[in-house]
């Protein structure tokens, strides 16, 4: 099976959408880090867990993923970031951060999780009461780049001009990460701002 950890500061809309649709797949077997819940459930329930991995070693022995939603870097010790660091560019597992109005990827900015990422940002002022902020009302519409209309990761349907008017024709969305500079040298976006 492949082996996924999902680590929170506390349950998101992301994380339950994340968690449920993972768990529909036979193939597939995740494990929770919810740093702000109650760390007593993973004493009756197998699919959480009450710390995150404390190292490389730790993490190789138990996952093949890694992703991080809203959880401060605060949370994290140096040792933690580096095994996170280590494990994704020598042993080859798998990392993926959603940005957040909380934690992510702010608080990464000068970790080694910095390095990983594909993209140079910038902090932002984040914390939960941007949830609410009056600004997130304006929608917006996710558009396709040159590399997404032929990536498989972003192919709805199998014809491209369907898959581009299917792309069309998705909920908006009311809130993106504005602390985003460029793309680092070799990384692509498949998907960007409709309009920003």
């Amino acid at each position: 099976k492949i082996r996924i950890l999902i680590a929170v500061e506390n349950p998101s809309w992301e994380y339950r959408y994340l968690r449920g649709m993972l768990n529909t797949d036979e193939r597939i077997e995740t494990k929770v880090f919810i740093r702000q819940g109650d760390l007593r459930r993973a004493e009756h329930d197998k699919s959480f867990i009450n710390y995150f991995p404390k190292n490389r070693e730790e993490l190789n022995k138990a996952f093949d993923c890694v992703i991080i939603n809203n959880l401060q870097s605060s949370a994290l010790s140096v040792g933690q970031l580096e095994g996170i660091k280590q494990f994704v560019s020598e042993d080859g597992g798998s990392f993926i951060m959603f940005a957040a109005t909380s934690g992510t990827p702010g608080t990464y900015l000068n970790t080694p999780i910095e390095e990983l990422l594909p993209v140079k940002f910038k902090e932002i002022p984040q914390g939960i009461e941007e949830d609410s902020a009056k600004h997130f009302t304006r929608e917006f519409k996710l558009r396709l780049t040159k590399e997404g209309v032929y990536h498989n990761i972003t192919r709805l349907d199998p014809l491209l001009e369907k898959n581009e008017k299917l792309w069309g024709t998705l909920p908006a969305h009311y809130w993106y990460y504005t602390g985003i500079e460029k793309l680092k040298p070799a990384a692509i976006a498949l998907v960007e701002h409709g309009s920003a």
